[in-house]
């Protein structure tokens, strides 16, 4: 699954070269691949908490409304972008979705003895953050 997850670049490539659709769709791919995860997990595996908080990062990103940001103009706020460039709110919960992601495979690649490289290392939380 951490394998897996190393290629979705939905977790972390650059905000501004992220589009609205690609993004979505790799979300998608997430949830269903924490699912199969899940399915083949024992009910009592340690990762299943951390592969269940994931999967329902996924969700919530899919389904509840993106945060309002009721004190910005309209242009800036409130979906008056193009349909794949993304809003604040949009980004806002990507930012979310990466910060628990972060901290669920920093958790797995902890309790597991798991190097985690490359650029989903980027999402970890840092040592600085523990203090």
């Amino acid at each position: 699954m951490l394998t897996a997850l190393e290629d979705r670049r939905v977790l972390f490539v650059p905000y501004h070269l992220e589009v609205v659709s690609q993004v979505t769709a790799s979300v998608l791919q997430m949830r269903e691949l924490l699912t199969q995860t899940l399915q083949a997990l024992p009910e009592t595996a340690r990762a299943a908490g951390s592969v269940r908080a994931m999967r329902a990062a996924c969700r919530k990103f899919l389904e509840e409304p993106h945060p309002d940001f009721r004190n910005l103009p309209p242009l800036y706020g409130r979906g008056r972008f193009g349909d794949e460039e993304g809003s604040p709110p949009f980004f806002v919960a990507l930012g979310e979705l990466r910060a628990t992601f972060g901290t669920h495979v920093a958790a797995l690649a902890y309790q597991y003895g798991i190097d985690i490289e490359g650029e989903l290392a980027s999402i970890l939380p840092s040592a600085d953050d523990a203090s």
